[in-house]
């Protein structure tokens, strides 16, 4: 980020650089970027298009379908996305947060404490798995008419 040609880019980095981020934290945000990438380049591409069939979305959404499937599933944490709670909110520590009040409820306005440290660990494999389960909830894998339908979409 630091190296980045984008000004706005390299001023974000420096100020992440202020809060001290440890390398293990800054080698998990080069792994988030690489995953976000592809997200940002189809939104990109669909967006810039005079209009969008269904045959190119369908083979976009496949492409990063596969390309964020979990490696593992048998520690994938299953994610309610009917819930209001967000997908990492026990990772979270608000600066103003009761000690009596669980923190797994949806926080409205709260500070998020920035200096407590957060669990780096696998991140990137969890982001993936939230945003697989995500893909699967709002796009389900079309049935055999709708791949009839793409295939035959000039």
């Amino acid at each position: 980020m630091l190296i980045d040609p984008d000004a706005s880019t390299r001023r974000d980095g420096k100020r992440l650089k202020k809060i001290n981020l440890t390398e293990n934290k800054w080698q998990e945000i080069g792994k988030l970027i690489i995953i976000l990438e592809d997200f940002a380049r189809v939104t990109e591409y669909l967006g810039g298009s005079k209009y969008t069939t269904i045959s190119l979305m369908y083979s976009v959404l496949a492409i990063i379908n596969q390309k964020i499937l979990p490696d593992d599933n048998s520690d994938v944490e299953v994610i309610d996305l009917t819930s209001q709670n967000i997908a990492f909110d026990d990772d979270v520590g608000y600066e103003d947060a009761p000690e009596d009040e669980p923190i797994s409820g949806q926080p409205i306005r709260r500070k998020i404490n920035i200096n407590m440290p957060q669990n780096c660990i696998n991140l990137d494999k969890r982001v993936k798995a939230a945003l697989y389960q995500a893909m699967n909830h709002y796009w389900e894998v079309p049935q055999e008419q709708e791949m009839l339908a793409a295939l035959l979409d000039p």
